[in-house]
């Protein structure tokens, strides 16, 4: 297995590891709120062999860690305020497929855990050809998305939803309402919830990787 490595991007970093094969593909994980890009290494133990960028977010939060968000809105997350981060991995997008060419960028796979989670939809609501799969982890949907959704973005795009029953900070009807109105407008959703908090349960990490096989072919 090839070594971890830190490297700069304009405004953050990002923690990656090359992959041991020649055109692979790219698997992006967005931390959640007060998080960094090492709370998010875990979750490659479920993932294929590929490029493996850990991201930080570009936005420091209030107590510690990092944020998606510049600030908390009142009233509720809007998709309109995910555009400045949006802007920022478009950015560091192009600087890592300079450094990496030897990798498929055609293949995007991204993952976000509670607020990344709603960022990589807000991405790929955005830049729905950019983004071959979603993996939503205690994420949650933001708010204004219909427009994009009525158009049906998402259409056939394979999204991945974990979420605890007993999760406090995002309740679990979100995540239930997120995963019906996702396969309405035309996603491929797999929902798995189990009893637990604001994490990701073992039975859900178990039913992710067959979700992998399924994607990756």
């Amino acid at each position: 297995m090839t070594p971890w490595q830190t490297v700069p991007l304009s405004g953050s970093l990002a923690r990656i590891r090359e992959p041991e094969q020649v055109e692979a593909p790219v698997f992006l994980l967005l931390h959640g709120w007060t998080g960094d890009e090492k709370v998010m290494e875990p979750f490659t133990r479920a993932l294929p062999d590929g490029l493996w960028v850990l991201f930080r977010a570009p936005f420091p939060a209030p107590s510690q860690g990092y944020s998606w968000l510049a600030e908390i809105p009142q009233g509720g997350t809007q998709l309109e305020h995910f555009r400045p981060a949006i802007d920022h991995l478009e950015a560091w997008l192009h600087e890592l497929e300079r450094r990496f060419p030897q990798v498929d960028w055609q293949r995007k796979h991204w993952i976000g855990f509670s607020q990344g989670g709603a960022t990589i939809l807000a991405w790929a609501l955005h830049h729905p050809q950019e983004s071959q799969s979603l993996s939503v982890l205690a994420g949650f949907l933001p708010r204004g998305v219909s427009p994009y959704l009525e158009r049906q973005v998402l259409l056939g795009k394979p999204v991945f939803i974990a979420h605890g029953t007993k999760d406090r900070i995002i309740p679990v009807d979100r995540a239930q309402r997120m995963a019906s109105t996702l396969e309405e407008s035309g996603a491929r959703v797999t929902y798995c919830e189990e009893p637990v908090g604001h994490k990701v349960g073992t039975g859900c990490l178990r039913r992710w990787k067959p979700f992998w096989k399924e994607v990756e072919g």
